[in-house]
């Protein structure tokens, strides 16, 4: 009878003064929970990590498939873009005119550092310092501010462009910056106040290429050396619509009888003196 008391009670525990005793099993089960971690052999640590690798996982893969999402967007706007050039360029026609260029065998040096000052007015443009090529040798042009010869046109700056072991200079020029207006005919600004004149002649004008003709009834508006205070600087010429009942007086230079030379802007001029006008530049062309 007592063998089956302590039997019992290494079964189930016994209760003394310092309260019940655990049994075996139950022993074991709380040693575990008090050892602290569990062994390396126990599933449920390799659980939660792969629990947590798979959510890592399903968040890269949520975000790559966003931004590959994103890219087929992008490349989508950018074919569509591509799709549509071709008919926006075919339907526009170059702005500028092309000048022609001087062979040169020795490239220009290194350009200059100038610091830009402030400009004078908000109309002012920064025309950069450059090396041009003048008389057979090349000189700097200082960078200076400048106002443009009328509304709407910018600087287009000299360049040097490398050309089968030569280098050619390209003088840079103003240009008409906006695309000609089928309905809207160009207008020059009004000629100035006191007329323009000084010592230098012009030079020589320029063979310019002229962009395609934009529209039907186009008239060319040649270009010409304006004075800009200091020197003779090229304006590039200009497609515009012909105003009803005028034509283009082109831009001129006459020498007065004291030898120096008098700007005379192109205007618009009725049409009754359209022979006069034409009459005058076939004769210069022909000192040309």
């Amino acid at each position: 009878m007592r063998r089956s008391v302590e039997e019992t009670g290494a079964r189930e525990g016994t209760t003394g003064a310092a309260g019940p005793t655990p049994g075996p099993r139950e022993a074991g089960e709380r040693g575990a929970v008090a050892a602290g971690p569990v062994s390396a052999e126990d599933p449920a640590p390799r659980q939660a990590g792969a629990l947590e690798y798979e959510g890592i996982a399903a968040r890269r893969s949520t975000r790559s498939q966003e931004e590959a999402t994103m890219r087929k967007l992008a490349l989508f706007a950018t074919l569509s873009f591509l799709a549509l050039a071709p008919r926006a360029s075919s339907a526009q026609v170059r702005v500028g005119v092309a000048l022609p260029g001087i062979r040169v065998e020795v490239g220009p040096p290194a350009p200059r550092y100038e610091p830009i000052p402030v400009a004078p007015s908000p109309r002012h443009q920064w025309i950069a310092g450059y090396w041009s090529y003048r008389g057979g040798q090349q000189a700097w042009v200082a960078g200076h501010w400048a106002l443009p010869p009328a509304y709407g046109y910018v600087w287009e700056p000299a360049r040097w462009d490398q050309v089968n072991g030569a280098w050619m200079f390209y003088p840079g020029h103003w240009r008409a910056s906006d695309q000609p207006d089928p309905a809207v005919a160009w207008q020059p600004p009004p000629p100035p106040v006191n007329e323009v004149v000084v010592e230098s002649a012009p030079p020589a004008p320029l063979e310019e290429v002229r962009p395609p003709v934009p529209f039907d009834g186009a008239v060319w508006i040649p270009g010409y050396w304006h004075w800009s205070g200091y020197r003779h600087v090229w304006v590039g010429g200009r497609w515009s619509p012909r105003p009803a009942g005028y034509g283009w007086e082109p831009h001129r230079w006459e020498r007065r009888q004291d030898g120096r030379w008098v700007d005379r802007p192109g205007h618009w001029h009725p049409r009754e003196e359209e022979g006069r006008g034409r009459g005058r530049e076939e004769r210069e062309e022909h000192r040309r």
